[in-house]
């Protein structure tokens, strides 16, 4: 069975990432997400996925999105089923830069991911934080071996990131072994996974390691905590303080959000939760204890409201997302603000000069209570180093040429692409 690979984006990106085994059956590809993309002009009869393809979020793919989608693009020749490939994903985690393309695929694309991922998916589209998906959408349990064609086999392992479900993927075509580090850290709740992941992957024996490297784009570390460790204990001091508390975690995060109710509740000071975040923790954890600000303003079991908050503020702790920002407006509460990588996720947002000048107006602390997601440089390149893959490729990063470097002075040979060249597994002989 002869196969072409083909990265699509994502190497000097963070995120977008896109690799493309092209069998002569089927196209296989490994991630399909969103990459941050550039100003473009707009055409308000534009589908959504030519926007993104115009904006440099999602290159040019022949043969994968339906005509429907491509009313204004006769340039990028459609998906059709009677005539095309098979299109299989796999997904290495539910971050937007590495499956916010999934809702462009057609109904008949079979997209794989743990078994965790497919249920957080099912409650972010639940509750509004995420689009449904035409295609159809098939959950793996760790180191479960699919075949997706004749020799082509697919598994994934769990890692340590800051999204539940988090997955390295490993694929064998034709005897070539391919492993998608996806992103990952030893930093967070479970290191372990990460750490077990790398066993496996040693015994693996790759030839092509794609290794992101998020640190590398960066000379010093992002403002923050080192480890989600080191966060609860600041959260805890916080909590013993008399102000007003007001937290903006990330929602995909849900051992985070866990983890925080729980440390709020043992000091006696319980986080009021919008619905959509108590109900993706409840979705995972149901024994979780929540206290829950409802949004038809009901009363049930387990529900707080303004006036209980107004009158005993130093008594909760309340979890406000960007959206709904004029909330603390009509409490007329000062306070303290801790940003969990909550959205606006940076600086690079517009939004978020927005959110520094409101809560400043308003009286507010800003406090960045940040983890990141991702390995720190030196712990990249010792994954790199125990894995032993032949070949190592830098990608989801800003500065692959950096990475390679690095990995090149820890002793390890690396493999260089540009986006949309075609490479195969004689390359690697």
């Amino acid at each position: 069975m002869s196969q072409e690979f083909i990265i699509h984006s994502g190497i000097d990106t963070i995120g977008g990432n896109i690799l493309e085994i092209n069998t002569d059956r089927v196209r296989f590809f490994m991630d399909f997400g969103l990459s941050a993309g550039q100003p473009a002009d707009d055409r308000p009869d534009w589908s959504d996925l030519e926007r993104e393809i115009n904006q440099q979020a999602l290159p040019k793919l022949h043969h994968v999105f339906e005509v429907n989608q491509l009313e204004h693009s006769p340039n990028i020749q459609p998906f059709q089923a009677d005539r095309d490939k098979p299109l299989l994903i796999a997904i290495s985690h539910l971050h937007i830069d590495h499956m916010g393309a999934l809702k462009f695929l057609p109904a008949s694309a079979r997209i794989y991911l743990s078994r965790d991922s497919y249920r957080l998916l099912q409650t972010l589209v639940e509750v509004g934080e995420e689009e449904g998906i035409s295609a159809q959408v098939i959950p793996l349990d760790p180191g479960e071996l699919v075949t997706l064609d004749d020799d082509l086999h697919l598994q994934l392992f769990p890692v340590d990131h800051d999204v539940v479900g988090a997955s390295a993927v490993f694929i064998q075509a034709s005897g070539f072994k391919v492993l998608h580090s996806g992103d990952l850290r030893r930093s967070g709740y479970q290191p372990d996974l990460t750490d077990q992941m790398v066993d496996l992957a040693r015994e693996f024996q790759p030839d092509l390691l794609l290794m992101e490297g998020t640190a590398f784009s960066f000379d010093e570390d992002k403002e923050g905590f080192d480890s989600e460790a080191v966060m609860l204990k600041a959260f805890d001091q916080a909590l013993n303080q008399d102000d007003f508390l007001v937290i903006n975690p990330y929602p995909r995060n849900v051992d985070r959000l866990r983890q925080l109710n729980q440390v709020a509740t043992q000091a006696n000071r319980q986080i009021v939760w919008e619905e959509p975040y108590a109900k993706l923790i409840a979705a995972f954890f149901p024994e979780e204890s929540l206290l829950v600000l409802p949004e038809d303003g009901t009363a049930r079991s387990g529900t707080v409201f303004w006036d209980n908050i107004k009158a005993e503020p130093n008594q909760y702790v309340l979890q406000n997302s960007f959206a709904h920002l004029s909330r603390l407006e009509d409490l007329s509460l000062p306070g303290t603000y801790l940003h969990l990588n909550g959205e606006p996720l940076g600086d690079f947002d517009s939004h978020f000069d927005q959110l520094q000048t409101f809560l400043q107006d308003k009286g507010f602390s800003f406090q960045n209570f940040g983890v990141s997601g991702h390995a720190t440089k030196a712990d990249l390149l010792g994954i790199a180093q125990a894995i032993g893959a032949k070949k190592t490729l830098a990608w989801h990063t800003f500065e692959p040429d950096k990475f390679r470097q690095a990995l090149e002075g820890e002793g390890l040979d690396t493999f260089q692409v540009e986006p949309g060249e075609v490479f195969t597994a004689e390359d690697f002989l």
